[in-house]
């Protein structure tokens, strides 16, 4: 089904209406706000956000069509335009490929589809990602050459500080309607900025296995004299990452339209006894052709478990779940909002890269294979405590490991998660035994 380009509709909308709809989203995502048109001002805890809606038409010339008090993000329809009005008031640049991102995957189905029903007038699956996005991917979105990264994290923090996403960055989910029964809820964020540069060829076959063959050397600190940190990757400098956004952005590149495999690990402990473990391994062959399958055991405290705990196969024209010994076919293989894995994997590494402050710790050498070693310590959400993070980085901008450790608040929990992702290149997807024969049809 041909779906209108979300900007379409975020360009018909006047300057209140559209504080109106940021001023809506943003409330949803857990802040307070008021909306006092062209400005829309947010607060939750101690933080506090200043979002100015531009107006479309003008040239964009210091201060025209903004107010004059301090802004930290501008809102607008056409992406170079609201990037060149945000540069001139050091803020965050909110094109509609921003916006779309925040109201899409940030969000429960739910309230995604509410909103679009309120503010937009249709429901959420007639709209499509912004046209000048997808002109974007297709034509400048390659994993070495790739356009500048324009957009920042849905948070509203500076570009000079680390990515600090809100706190529904962890709630995008996958949710077929229960009369499909599929029943699978993904959890994590979806952030999308633009993305790649020069980077040469990693071994396409990444692991994230690290042994002592490795040679690791520490990368020389900054000068306290230089402006910016060296730019190691887009999104990563010799201080730490800069935009969380882009670098999953040049991890999503490194991906695409590769076989790849995928594992997802979520654990919760009490002091050293385990009480609940999450799996799942995700084999892609292509985009249309991949194998879940995940599994539960004990308890979970958190509902924030990224693990799909069904048997879902798409064999390239259909999606399927098993259903006892047979399958039960719930939709297409490349049904918008599902079976997506390149787009899910970018949202987790958005989520658990994102933090207070990060590290570059070192370079690691192993074989033909350069990969960066990043910490990242504290977040935004109040959901999470002690929140810390490993991730490695191929110098081909593919995240090969995360690890992260959180206390869950007012709980004497720990949760634990790890995602992987190896065999780049050389995955391949086997029928399972529950699926009929090809020249059989599934009920």
């Amino acid at each position: 089904m041909e779906r209108t380009p979300f900007d379409d509709h975020l360009a018909r909308l006047s300057g209140r209406e559209r504080a109106t709809f940021v001023g809506a989203l943003l409330t949803a995502r857990g802040w307070d706000v008021e909306v006092d048109p062209p400005v829309v001002r947010a607060a939750r805890g101690d933080e506090r956000r200043v979002v100015a809606i531009a107006r479309e038409g003008l040239l964009p010339l210091p201060g025209r069509g903004l107010p004059r008090d301090s802004v930290d993000a501008v809102v607008g329809v056409d992406a170079e335009r609201t990037r060149r009005l945000a540069e001139k008031r050091d803020a965050r640049a909110w094109d509609a490929n921003t916006v779309y991102e925040m109201i899409r995957y940030g969000l429960d189905p739910v309230t995604t589809d509410r909103l679009f029903h309120e503010h937009l007038g249709v429901g959420s699956e007639t709209v499509g990602r912004p046209q000048s996005a997808r002109t974007s991917e297709t034509d400048t979105r390659d994993p070495k050459t790739g356009s500048p990264a324009d957009a920042g994290p849905l948070d509203t923090t500076r570009p000079a500080t680390a990515s600090t996403v809100a706190a529904a960055v962890h709630a995008y989910q996958w949710v077929v309607p229960a009369v499909l029964l599929l029943g699978v809820v993904l959890v994590g964020g979806g952030l999308v900025a633009q993305a790649w540069a020069d980077a040469p060829p990693a071994d396409s076959n990444a692991t994230a296995t690290v042994d002592a063959a490795e040679d690791t050397t520490a990368l020389p600190a900054t000068s306290a004299a230089t402006p910016e940190p060296r730019t190691v990757l887009p999104g990563l400098t010799a201080a730490g990452i800069d935009d969380t956004a882009v670098l999953a952005r040049g991890h999503a590149a490194a991906l695409e339209n590769r076989s790849f495999t995928m594992h997802v690990t979520y654990t919760e402990r009490i002091g050293n006894e385990t009480v609940g473990t999450a799996r799942e391994v995700v084999r892609v062959e292509n985009e249309t052709v991949y194998r879940s399958r995940g599994t539960q055991s004990g308890t979970f405290e958190s509902d924030l478990v990224p693990v799909i705990d069904r048997d879902l196969y798409a064999d390239g024209e259909g999606r399927y779940l098993q259903q006892g010994d047979g399958a039960l076919r719930v939709g297409d293989a490349d049904d918008p909002g599902t079976g997506q894995v390149v787009e899910r994997s970018q949202a987790l590494v958005t989520w658990y890269l994102s933090g207070d402050r990060s590290t570059l710790v070192d370079r690691v050498q192993r074989s033909n294979r350069v990969s960066y070693r990043i910490t990242v310590v504290g977040t935004t959400d109040r959901r999470f405590e002690d929140y810390r993070a490993t991730g490695l980085v191929s110098d081909e901008g593919l995240v090969v490991r995360v690890d992260a450790t959180y206390r869950l608040p007012d709980s004497d929990r720990v949760a634990t998660v790890s995602l992987r992702h190896e065999r780049v290149g050389e995955t391949t997807v086997e029928r399972p035994d529950w699926m009929p024969p090809r020249n059989e049809t599934a009920s």
